[in-house]
């Protein structure tokens, strides 16, 4: 896939100005098209702290990459439109709803600057998803909010989550890629709302998950038609779930042969979880973990060979709403494409630590927290 050639000024933006040697977007289905797509990017100061290396901008471009332009459209595919927004105490519509050839420009170009208020950016870019003569809106929109996911003041919450379930009410499909290594820094109630719409919710931390995050939207679904049936994860980003009011919260994971696995799952509250690794064939038990005292299960398995695991979250108390975070770790290189890996050490688990280890600082207001 090739790369858009950009500017001087534009590339010191990224992190990499030439095409990785592997990029785990070659390996997902992208969607033929005929989609609208908001792309919401924060701008806000603590980004400067949050964000150093432009990362959330990354985001935005491989995501406005993958879409289908006008030039590009061939066989069964359909231009896709997108708009990008950038949000701090107010928001503003860089690229009206428009060919995707012309938005890496805008993206590009964000400048950190006033406070956070994640919901203007919302509310903007379904105001410009839905105008008159846009086209059909429910089914095929999505929004994708780039953000340290933190309103200041917190006073503006409420405007947020109302904003995603307007969006979300007009059949958009709502993703956030959440750049923190805490996911308690973001509103519960955003993130659940979030998942509400059929979105992806993911906390992000490097390079390699926000490349992951863009490809994990795409494997769900960027838009309502996408595909149906349990999620498929990847392999080193953390995601939301919420709990249904009965049975489990199910996702699936393509296991190769000799890959040792660590999937963990980590709840936000007092809820006690259990995690179950499933031979999706034969429908046999593979591996099972529950919540202890630091609130994380991590259950291991190595996969004797090719095969498809169902991963099922339940509560072992009573149904609830209540959000949880799940994490498949790998001892596979994802971009290996051969049928037998080299198997490298079972992974270890370090009971009670989040499934992310960032190495960079991130800080809201005064403070900061840092994980090695």
């Amino acid at each position: 896939m090739a790369w858009a050639v950009l500017s001087a000024a534009q590339s010191k933006h990224l992190r990499r100005a030439d095409p990785p040697t592997c990029d785990i977007l070659e390996q997902i289905d992208t969607g033929s098209g005929g989609r609208k797509v908001g792309i919401v990017i924060d701008a806000s100061n603590s980004m400067e702290y949050n964000d150093p290396e432009n990362l959330r901008l990354e985001a935005a471009h491989r995501l406005n990459i993958e879409l289908v332009r006008a030039s590009t459209a061939v066989g069964g595919q359909s231009p896709d439109l997108v708009s990008v927004v950038q949000f701090n105490d107010s928001a503003d519509l860089l690229y009206p709803l428009g060919d995707p050839s012309g938005a890496s420009a805008s993206i590009l170009g964000i400048v950190p600057k006033g406070g956070t208020f994640i919901g203007r950016g919302v509310q903007t870019a379904t105001d410009d998803l839905t105008k008159p003569g846009s086209g059909l809106t429910a089914g095929r929109t999505a929004i994708v909010v780039l953000t340290d996911g933190v309103d200041d003041p917190s006073s503006r919450v409420g405007t947020t989550i109302s904003e995603i379930r307007r969006a979300s009410d007009l059949g958009i499909r709502i993703s956030f890629g959440f750049l923190s290594v805490d996911a308690t820094d973001q509103d519960p109630d955003i993130v659940s709302t979030v998942v509400a719409s059929g979105g992806t919710f993911s906390i992000l931390s490097d390079p390699d998950s926000i490349r992951r995050f863009v490809a994990q939207v795409f494997l769900k679904g960027l838009t309502a038609t996408g595909l149906a049936g349990p999620t498929r994860l990847l392999p080193g980003i953390t995601v939301a779930a919420t709990l249904p009011q009965t049975g489990a919260s199910t996702f699936l994971y393509a296991a190769r042969a000799g890959e040792a696995l660590n999937v963990s799952v980590r709840v936000t509250g007092g809820l006690s979880l259990r995690v179950v690794l499933r031979d999706a064939r034969t429908d046999v038990d593979l591996a099972s973990a529950v919540t202890g005292d630091a609130s994380i299960a991590v259950a291991q398995y190595t996969a004797p060979s090719a095969m498809d695991i169902t991963i099922l979250v339940t509560a072992t108390g009573a149904s609830t709403q209540d959000i949880f975070y799940v994490a498949v770790e790998s001892s596979v290189n994802l971009c290996d494409t051969s049928t037998t890996p080299t198997p490298t050490p079972t992974l270890t688990p370090t009971p009670g630590s989040p499934p992310l280890t960032p190495t960079t600082s991130y800080r809201h207001g005064g403070s900061s927290t840092h994980c090695k």
